[in-house]
């Protein structure tokens, strides 16, 4: 009311500007889930989300969820020092909150690892398509004192799709860690998104 019939006069309020505080919060937030950034992850285009928040939107696209250009996982790089910098910018409060989603996200990083592979052994594995299948193992390839190699078949592709792949790859997850949730998956050799699913 009062900055109508400051208009009526002819005179102007200064709009505030937002203290330099906020928008330094505002730097500091994760686009998808709005929260503190926990576990940086930096794009090949230049935006920053949580490591969490990222693979989750790359399930369904491949795309980066600001500018929409395409990106890959593997050009996303970790970025402790953002990491450090969002920590100092927050209060006492937001700190106890922030450690505890940085737990969450350790624990899921540790539950998407294959522990105690063998032969026979049913996986999840993300195709050179940025698609999660099923998979089997069909052999384990000793590699030194380094992790492993796995030889990947993919269920229902004939074996010219097969892999190598290292068993600590981020591409490999126990059975039904991605798989099992509604996510694009192939038909007929076609991609199909999750709405498309039983029509």
């Amino acid at each position: 009311m009062f900055e109508k019939l400051l208009s009526l006069i002819g005179v102007k309020r200064q709009r505030q500007e937002p203290s330099e505080n906020k928008k330094k919060h505002k730097r500091c937030k994760c686009p998808i889930c709005t929260e503190p950034i926990a576990k940086c992850v930096l794009t090949s285009c230049g935006h920053t989300f949580c490591e969490y928040c990222l693979e989750q939107s790359m399930i369904y696209s491949s795309s980066c969820p600001l500018c929409r250009k395409k990106i890959i996982r593997t050009s996303s790089i970790p970025c402790k020092s953002i990491d450090s910098y969002v920590y100092s910018q927050l209060s006492d409060k937001q700190k106890e909150s922030y450690v505890l989603r940085m737990r969450q996200i350790a624990k899921w990083n540790e539950e998407k690892k294959l522990k105690n592979t063998k032969v026979g052994m049913k996986i999840d594995a993300l195709d050179t398509e940025g698609v999660w299948c099923s998979a089997i193992i069909r052999l384990k390839i000793d590699n030194g004192e380094k992790d492993p190699f796995l030889y990947v078949h993919y269920a229902g592709w004939d074996s010219s799709y097969d892999e190598v792949i290292s068993e600590s790859s981020y591409r490999l997850a126990p059975a039904g860690f991605y798989t099992s949730k509604n996510i694009p998956k192939y038909r007929m050799g076609s991609i199909v998104g999750v709405n498309d699913i039983g029509n």
